[in-house]
């Protein structure tokens, strides 16, 4: 078995290539083998055009698609679904039935399954794209402008975080953290993601803020690295 977000890679965001997804696919069916593609977080893209998934490639009946409707709702929905090759959909009915014999959230379901048929959850997820995109494009400029210095941002054109590379010696970027921190600006360390020690790197969240509370927040964290600096 195999687990895969070749989408959208968390925490950076990279895209798995046509010829990679092929290659899986055929790896799958060599080793009489089952995929499990996580959509995450590629609902919301700010450019290009939308990727297909792994599964659309599917022609031997490998591939689980698993996706939710945490991030394009709200987390507290916990709804999700699978799209499973027809030989599992039994099965998992039926292992589902033992693990989880009250299926949860059945009036959600309704109240969601109404709202997807109505054309509303679709003018929805246009709107929040619209309005993350705007905050995505204006984290971004922001952040090129005041802190190039020490973070490089990782390419990408979907998701609701930016990766972004640290330029300069893991002393100043623990100083930087702490100084940030001061500031009452908090990101996440991209160690936490690492298994064997990597390049440091951070991780930011921008679809909560405004656009005004976004440029407070690069702006103090310019004012951090300022800090830093003047320290050393």
């Amino acid at each position: 078995m195999l687990f895969v977000t070749p989408s959208r890679q968390y925490p950076t965001g990279a895209i798995l290539s046509l010829e990679r997804r092929r290659q899986l696919l055929e790896w799958a069916q060599r080793r009489d083998a089952v995929i499990i593609e996580d959509d995450y977080d590629s609902e919301f893209r700010w450019g290009g055009r939308p990727i297909e998934p792994l599964k659309t490639l599917d022609t031997q009946e490998r591939v689980i698609y698993l996706g939710s409707f945490s991030k394009t709702m709200f987390a507290g929905l916990r709804l999700g679904y699978a799209l499973l090759p027809a030989g599992l959909v039994d099965p998992v009915i039926r292992a589902k039935a033992i693990y989880d014999p009250m299926s949860p959230g059945l009036l959600e379901q309704r109240a969601l399954a109404r709202f997807m048929a109505k054309g509303d959850y679709g003018k929805h997820l246009r709107r929040m794209t619209r309005m993350y995109g705007a905050r995505h494009r204006h984290f971004c400029t922001l952040m090129r402008e005041f802190v190039s210095e020490i973070f490089t941002l990782m390419p990408g054109d979907s998701g609701l975080h930016v990766y972004a590379y640290w330029q300069r010696s893991p002393e100043e970027y623990a100083a930087f953290i702490e100084a940030a921190k001061r500031s009452n600006v908090i990101f996440r360390d991209a160690a936490v993601f690492h298994v064997e020690q990597g390049p440091l790197a951070a991780c930011f969240g921008f679809a909560h803020l405004d656009e005004q509370q976004l440029t407070e927040g690069v702006k103090r964290l310019a004012a951090a690295w300022q800090d830093v600096q003047n320290n050393v």
